[in-house]
């Protein structure tokens, strides 16, 4: 289920936490909530970077796993001027999950890593965009 979604550094970087069993249901809501709080952003927004957080998680459905349903869930990046990295914390990811996020992510076009926890995330985040120094008390 979806926990949370959130703004992890505000109109930066965008949080978002599952756990337990996730529904294809449950992904189209949080892409869902991800599009909502991107359309409060201001016209001069830097780049927004993404951290999903399924390390809770226990049972991923497996549609989820569709290659065609991985890039939809990741197509409001594209084309988009500020779109930044999207990172998923997850601390040991199955091979097969791995290998279609990251088919997708190359296919789409866009930045994608999997991180192992979300104190990674925070540390990679800063690192590639040098700019959230200025957010730095928010993180």
């Amino acid at each position: 289920m979806l926990d949370k979604t959130e703004w992890l550094i505000p109109e930066r970087v965008i949080y978002q936490q599952y756990s337990g069993d996730v529904s294809l249901q449950d992904m189209d809501s949080g892409r869902q909530a991800m599009l909502d709080l991107l359309d409060t952003l201001s016209s001069d927004s830097k780049k927004i970077h993404f951290v999903i957080d399924i390390s809770r998680r226990d049972l991923l459905a497996p549609e989820t796993m569709q290659l065609k349903y991985m890039r939809s869930l990741f197509t409001f990046q594209n084309g988009s001027d500020n779109a930044g990295w999207f990172l998923i914390v997850q601390a040991k990811p199955h091979p097969v999950m791995r290998f279609v996020v990251l088919a997708a992510a190359r296919a789409g076009g866009f930045n994608l890593r999997i991180m192992p926890s979300l104190d990674n995330a925070r540390t990679f985040l800063m690192r590639a965009d040098i700019t959230l120094h200025d957010n730095q008390s928010s993180v």
